[in-house]
């Protein structure tokens, strides 16, 4: 690995430094366990963001004219079979300590995801689920249904997230 790590005091966590591509380096979480592990490897592990706002640590293997991205959380739980994934369980992408990584379907992943990602640019409020009337009070919707009104946007986006957490708990039992 060609990354500088640094030890924690607590004798189990490491910080592998990360560069961003503004030129920053960011410490990503890992378990000193891991660490003989990543050292065989011949890796600079770069971060970046991904589809939302989520950050993972990554890096480009090259082998002969062919170019794979290797995420870090993946290699560490050893490459799940397909239609499992590797989900952070505080949804903190740079933590990659083995409690905090856990491999599910990619359903139970997509069920159990934030509202992260970046309105659509229709979506002039930038909270999911919510439009304003033109009384000027928000409207909820969810998954294709009126929901109701109400008079702020606050109180519109508690009752989007309820009920999107409530179906989250029946689909997974997780929030």
């Amino acid at each position: 690995m060609r990354n500088t790590v640094k030890l924690s005091d607590d004798g189990q966590t490491a910080y592998i430094l990360c560069d961003k591509a503004d030129g920053t380096q960011v410490p990503v979480k890992v378990d000193i366990a891991d660490l003989p592990k990543l050292a065989v490897l011949d890796y600079r592990w770069s971060v970046a963001q991904t589809n939302c706002s989520t950050t993972y640590c990554s890096t480009l293997a090259v082998t002969g004219k062919t170019k794979k991205r290797i995420y870090l959380h993946r290699l560490l739980m050893d490459f799940p079979a397909n239609g499992m994934v590797v989900d952070h369980k505080d949804g903190d992408g740079l933590n990659c300590k083995r409690n905090n990584l856990q491999v599910v379907t990619q359903q139970e992943n997509v069920a159990k995801m934030r509202i992260t990602c970046k309105p659509r640019r229709h979506n002039r409020l930038g909270v999911k689920g919510v439009s304003r009337g033109r009384s000027g009070r928000y409207h909820v919707n969810f998954q294709g249904r009126y929901v109701g009104t109400f008079n702020t946007v606050e109180a519109a986006q508690r009752i989007y997230e309820s009920l999107r957490t409530s179906i989250n708990i029946a689909r997974t039992g997780r929030p």
